[in-house]
């Protein structure tokens, strides 16, 4: 029942609010009152509303999943419903809290004056192998600006495909418009319900999934998601010149330090390890040792240690000797 939750949740901590770009904000929400917003986004129950919201946001509704037939997509339908029976099944204790991060960034100046040693890695996960897969650790996401990016509609990369195993993530695209170029938002809470096989087109559901993750003593599970968009080269100079100018590394810098800041001392204390791998590669042209080196130097500004997952990638020996240095 959304109106008596909401009003519950409304009357113990305020209603619910859009996090509005420029603003450091955060919303916690219920994951009582998650399963309930999330099964109106499913009956396309908000799309009048969303249409007249005065910010750029990533469309909520399922409308466009609903009526598409191809496999990969029937696939993430098929995570979300999973997701509905297990919380009809057991009803979910705990709460998602999605923080906006901006204010963080640092200077070109003060980066180079930054007297925050390089951390040494925590590890060098083996190729191929998926971060999502390693519990405990906050988990980067590849985001689209508008968070989301095309889970109800016709994406099935590492973004969406994150989503639709953890449905709970999708809250955030009710409540976040589009990142601007020194924002992440952090989600922590979230849990994982189902397994997935595949990619992009070849995205098959995998069937149900038990999350592993510890939980907190109220339900709340201990994981996080830090969402930060990489710049899109598609289209445009790519080259190793264009990607280290300074304009395009300080941004990446400070958009991965908007991600991986601790939002307050406990998330540094539960979460002191950052998953991550070729943000911004692939599609997006980005360069997968470039992409590294900056992450491990925002990693360190934030005191936080990489567990870097190269995947298909071959420089992780020699990542892991520099980092050794």
């Amino acid at each position: 029942d959304l109106p008596t939750l909401h009003a519950q949740h409304a009357a113990q901590a305020g209603p619910l609010l859009i996090l509005v770009a420029g603003a450091r904000a955060r919303q916690v929400i219920p994951r009582d009152l998650g399963v309930s917003l999330l099964a109106n986004m499913f009956l396309c129950t908000f799309d009048s509303l969303f249409r007249t919201v005065p910010y750029r946001m990533c469309d909520p509704s399922f409308r466009h999943l609903l009526a598409n037939p191809k496999p990969h997509e029937v696939a993430k339908l098929c995570m979300f419903l999973n997701f509905f029976e297990r919380a009809l099944e057991t009803p979910l204790s705990g709460r998602i809290v999605i923080d906006r991060v901006v204010g963080v960034s640092l200077s070109e100046e003060e980066w180079l004056q930054s007297r925050q040693p390089l951390l040494a890695l925590e590890a060098m996960a083996e190729k191929y192998v998926g971060f999502e897969e390693v519990t405990g650790l906050a988990h980067a996401d590849f985001a689209n600006m508008l968070i989301g990016g095309g889970v109800l509609r016709w994406g099935s990369l590492q973004e969406e495909i994150r989503f639709a195993i953890c449905p709970e993530l999708c809250l955030s695209m009710l409540v976040c418009p589009c990142m601007q170029k020194e924002e992440a938002i952090q989600i922590v809470g979230s849990e994982q319900f189902s397994a997935y096989t595949g990619y992009s087109t070849r995205l098959g559901y995998g069937g149900n999934f038990v999350d592993q993750c510890q939980r907190q003593p109220d339900g709340s599970v201990k994981s996080a998601v830090l969402a930060m968009d990489a710049i899109d080269f598609r289209g445009k100079d790519n080259s190793v010149t264009s990607q280290m100018s300074p304009e395009n590394l300080l941004r990446d810098l400070n958009k991965s330090v908007a991600a991986f800041s601790p939002v307050d001392a406990e998330s540094l204390h539960d979460f002191p390890v950052v998953a991550t791998g070729n943000w911004g590669c692939g599609a997006f042209g980005g360069l997968p040792p470039l992409k590294a080196l900056v992450q491990w130097a925002s990693a360190s500004q934030c005191c936080r240690r990489l567990h870097y997952f190269p995947f298909e990638q071959s420089f992780g020996p020699e990542f892991s000797a520099l980092a050794e240095e």
